[in-house]
């Protein structure tokens, strides 16, 4: 398309071809933004302008990108440069992995026996806990046997009434 544009600006299009490609700008908006861009340039009448816009840029140095790696190489942040200046290169990322396993089991293996010591502190907790209440349901039962025997036998009484 963008040497049918160049041909379409330096009027090389053959009649039919013009008509096409004027059909074509009715309908696309981006060629049409071009066309569009290329005449303000042409009403500037700036050479240097028109040059810049409308050309390719000029080539990379044949070197570019290895100087942009070697430059993005050096300014990379360590991960652990800031935390331990000693560190810095001297770790690969493998050994970093291998670090963080052995911290998160090491973590779960006390958190798993901690767990254990505490169930085991619950369920003697419970034994108590368990024993106090079956201690105050037998104080209970004692202190409202009587209550509820004359309870029970005024609803014995009322319902005998009744019936």
């Amino acid at each position: 398309m963008l040497r049918r544009l160049e041909a379409y600006w330096d009027d090389a299009l053959t009649e039919a071809e013009r008509a096409a490609f004027d059909a074509h700008l009715g309908t696309c908006p981006a060629c049409r933004d071009l066309v569009e861009g290329r005449d303000l340039l042409h009403d500037l009448d700036d050479p240097e302008l028109a040059r810049r816009v409308l050309h390719e840029p000029p080539p990379l140095p044949a070197d570019f990108t290895a100087r942009v790696m070697a430059r993005v190489e050096a300014e990379r942040p360590r991960p652990f440069a800031l935390l331990w200046p000693w560190l810095q290169g001297s770790w690969t990322v493998h050994q970093y992995a291998s670090a963080a396993y052995a911290l998160a089991a090491t973590l779960v293996v006390v958190s798993l026996g901690s767990r254990v010591f505490l169930w085991s502190q619950a369920t003697d907790r419970l034994a108590v806990w368990a024993a106090k209440g079956q201690a105050y349901w037998a104080a209970f039962q004692a202190w409202s046997g009587p209550l509820s025997e004359r309870l029970l036998g005024m609803w014995h009484a009322l319902t005998a009434m009744l019936y």
